[in-house]
């Protein structure tokens, strides 16, 4: 079982993937939410780690940031990762 604090830090880590995949690739919050059919704030909140991520969320994000969700969830959920 997945403790808060485990949770908590998946989602910043998920978060900070989101956000550097999206400056790598020169994107808005703005920009990602259209293509990724998502509200900005729901960006915003995801970028931040406040965010659980639907799987919908997630294959819009897929498709926005042009990566496949291997690469977008590589080593999120390892607990050595920080």
């Amino acid at each position: 079982m997945m403790t808060r604090a485990v949770q908590r830090k998946c989602l910043r880590r998920l978060g900070d993937r989101v956000t550097s995949l999206r400056v790598l690739r020169g994107m808005t919050q703005e920009e990602v939410a259209r293509k990724a059919d998502i509200t900005r704030t729901s960006l915003v909140n995801l970028e931040a780690g406040r965010n659980f991520v639907s799987l919908y969320m997630l294959h819009g994000l897929c498709v926005a940031l042009r990566v496949d969700a291997g690469q977008l969830l590589s080593g999120i959920l390892d607990d050595k990762a920080e």
